[in-house]
């Protein structure tokens, strides 16, 4: 179950750039896919976030819907920014030179 603090993988300009490496600052839920406003929440389910119901203010000052984020990427980035630098698996596949460059800096 995200929440706040936790770590997404989020593409902005709605979806088609590169993915960003991010903490989550705040997140509302919605009744509705993509409503502009919802309640405002500490922590959301992984099926709202895949119903698209969840929009999130994130660490680099950009907000995004739910539909930019990729759900798989996030839940191991968020298990990799646990674990110790030298820990981090060369197996996190497109996620290790995002992961790396946060822990690292």
């Amino acid at each position: 179950m995200p929440k706040i603090g936790d770590w997404m993988i989020y593409r902005p300009s709605s979806g088609r750039a590169a993915p960003v490496l991010v903490k989550i600052e705040s997140m509302e839920e919605s009744e509705e896919p993509r409503e502009a406003y919802g309640s405002e929440r500490k922590d959301v389910t992984w099926r709202a976030i895949e119903d698209n119901r969840v929009s999130f203010c994130f660490s680099n000052g950009f907000w995004g819907y739910s539909d930019q984020v990729d759900i798989e990427d996030s839940k191991q980035a968020q298990q990799y920014m646990e674990l110790p630098v030298e820990d981090v698996a060369a197996s996190a596949g497109t996620l290790h030179p995002l992961i790396v460059e946060a822990r690292l800096s």
